[in-house]
């Protein structure tokens, strides 16, 4: 950087567009990008998006020891599609290095559309990686309903949800054997646009993940509330459960990968409510 004549104490002084080079430029290479790491943690929060674009970009191609809290805190926070499929790409192509992206790699290339935009930039992302025969995998699987379809198993209705990509079986029954209200699934049912979107998406991590019982019946009482009664407090309160089951459970593990992937679709969604 010094090389550059670039002081980077003085970076926020910088146009747009030069601040967005000079971030993707730090994250050229792990050994400036771990020199600069604080820089780094501070780009992730600059408020225009083409500059954290350009810093994704850089990340990309560079992986160190730590960067992954970094990621997750801008992956967790980033409200950006653009950015956010750019953060992925990094998850993507460092995931042999940081085995703790691969869940929320995965989960995220299943909740795109099969062959859509999205999921071709994350299969070029991970070419030469072990997630690409995954991903090739994951295309031949079978796929079920597109929306919402009742049918009966066992005599226990079963409600297929499609989260956005793969689909998501949810019924009387939970991971962890416990029930999910049928008043809840019904007014999930019932919901449409872009929280009707949102709230499949938490109804089938709610049933998918073993949560604790009373962080179960939370949620399921929250989802419902949210469903029915759309405001800024209800669909508020439900991002503050996501928040929670995120951050008390371990760093890449499934319910923390899978609750950060939904919470900036939370966050859309409450931003969208009339104050």
């Amino acid at each position: 950087m010094s090389d550059l004549g670039i002081d980077l104490r003085n970076i926020e002084s910088l146009t747009d567009n030069v601040r967005g080079w000079v971030f993707q430029l730090i994250a050229s290479d792990s050994e400036t990008a771990h020199a600069n790491r604080e820089y780094i943690a501070a780009g992730v929060n600059d408020q225009v998006r083409q500059v954290r674009d350009g810093l994704a970009k850089g990340l990309r191609g560079i992986y160190f020891g730590g960067l992954e809290q970094i990621i997750f805190d801008w992956f967790t926070n980033e409200y950006e599609d653009s950015v956010r499929q750019r953060i992925l790409e990094h998850m993507t192509a460092q995931g042999d290095r940081c085995p703790a992206y691969l869940p929320a790699v995965e989960e995220a290339y299943r909740n795109s559309s099969s062959g859509s935009v999205a999921r071709a930039r994350l299969e070029a992302a991970a070419i030469g990686t072990s997630i690409y025969a995954k991903f090739q995998r994951i295309n031949y699987e079978g796929m079920g309903p597109t929306f919402f379809d009742d049918h009966h198993s066992g005599g226990k209705t079963v409600i297929n949800i499609n989260s956005g990509g793969g689909t998501v079986s949810v019924g009387a029954i939970a991971a962890d054997g416990s029930t999910i209200s049928a008043t809840t699934i019904s007014a999930v049912n019932s919901a449409s646009g872009e929280g009707g979107e949102a709230l499949r998406a938490v109804l089938a991590f709610l049933k998918d993940h073993l949560i604790d019982p009373a962080s179960r019946a939370e949620g399921d009482h929250l989802i419902k509330e949210a469903a029915e009664k759309p405001s800024r407090s209800t669909v508020g309160k439900l991002l503050d459960w996501l928040k929670v089951a995120k951050d008390t459970n371990e760093v890449g593990t499934s319910i923390a990968s899978s609750a950060a992937l939904l919470i900036p679709k939370v966050i859309a969604w409450l931003h969208g409510i009339p104050a």
